[in-house]
């Protein structure tokens, strides 16, 4: 009897086989035919050609469709699925540390469906046309309108005109009245979704450096097309602005030449998620501000953490990088004075960051 239940167990598994071949192949497929780049993603969006290939060599995606395939089931059975886009974890980690939660919801919506629904159903299915059934009829349809006013105000939310998404297609300028100051955005980039979300990151930036002496030396990592590089400026700061991108180096050159202020900052074209700046080159600047992409830049903290530069202002669009690259700089002495969470996404749990570091004093 045992053998036999053994055998269908068997039997059951072998044609479950082919079923899962079948879902790893789809999945790998798509994940190479849709629309989109993972090289031109993890390099960033100011990437340069260069940076991509590289990008891509190292995640092996300039290898033949065989070879990848043989490389993700391999990666799949020795249970490497990669690292959360999120996170920058194992992806294994991930779905471990959230397992727990997730039964228990599970676990408690199944016990409040079987304890409720069920036998409300069965009263109403063995009394129809009398108050048990109307009830519930009742019930149902009170949550449907529940459900579907939610959905409504969503999308009647989603049209404010406050959360503009302001993404550039062709040359243009764009003015900031609260700080008097112009950029020149390249096409295809993009700035904050607010002007109210991008005047509170500026204004906590320049927060955070009120005890700078204006006329010292301060590093802007991942600059962009200026948005913070030149209300700085005109505060009289004097900075040296990094980015990958010439066009958005350009762009900081003309918005500092139409202020006046091509004397006081400096850009250079360099690829800070391969070749950071390492601890040397920046021990000579007085303040360090970094605003990375979502995926953050470990590499780049951690020279900065055995800098000492003594002040870091740390701008972020992911509180998962943020933490992870924060603690490179705890570990090394730094200690976060304040963090600012700004808020400018409706129905969305992302918020952009603005956290001040300093070098801890020696007794």
């Amino acid at each position: 009897m045992n053998s036999s239940k053994l055998i269908q167990v068997g039997r059951r598994l072998a044609q479950a086989l082919p079923s899962v071949f079948g879902v790893i192949v789809i999945s790998f497929v798509l994940t190479r035919t849709l629309p989109g780049d993972p090289a031109v993603y993890f390099a960033g969006d100011m990437a340069d050609k260069e940076s991509i290939e590289q990008v891509r060599r190292a995640l092996g995606l300039d290898r033949g469709w065989v070879e990848q395939f043989f490389i993700y089931v391999g990666n799949l059975a020795n249970g490497d699925w990669g690292m959360s886009l999120g996170t920058g974890r194992p992806v294994a980690d991930e779905l471990l540390a959230r397992l727990p939660a997730s039964l228990e919801l599970t676990l408690i919506g199944l016990g409040l469906a079987v304890g409720i629904a069920v036998p409300l159903g069965v009263l109403a299915a063995t009394s129809p046309d009398s108050w048990i059934d109307h009830v519930c009829r009742l019930l149902v349809t009170l949550m449907s309108m529940v459900l579907q006013n939610n959905v409504i105000r969503f999308n009647r939310k989603s049209e404010d005109k406050t959360t503009d998404l302001l993404f550039i297609t062709e040359k243009t300028s764009l003015s900031n009245k609260l700080f008097f100051s112009t950029v020149y955005p390249t096409p295809g980039g993009f700035l904050q979704a607010t002007f109210e979300g991008e005047n509170a990151i500026v204004n906590n930036t320049i927060n955070a450096l009120e005890n700078i002496n204006k006329s010292r030396l301060i590093c802007e990592l991942f600059s962009g097309c200026g948005t913070i590089t030149i209300p700085l400026l005109l505060k009289n700061f004097k900075i040296h602005a990094f980015e990958i991108n010439n066009e958005t180096l350009e762009a900081i050159n003309i918005a500092a030449k139409k202020h006046g202020l091509v004397n006081n900052v400096v850009t250079e074209n360099r690829n800070l998620k391969t070749t950071p700046l390492n601890p040397e080159e920046l021990t000579k600047y007085d303040a360090i501000i970094i605003d990375p992409p979502r995926s953050g830049a470990r590499l780049q903290f951690s020279n900065i953490a055995k800098s000492k530069v003594p002040i870091v202002v740390s701008i972020s669009c992911n509180i998962n990088t943020f933490i992870r690259d924060s603690k490179l700089l705890i570990e090394n002495n730094y200690e976060l004075k304040w963090v600012q969470p700004i808020d400018q996404f409706l129905f969305s749990s992302h918020v952009e960051l603005v956290g001040l570091f300093e070098i801890r004093k020696c007794d």
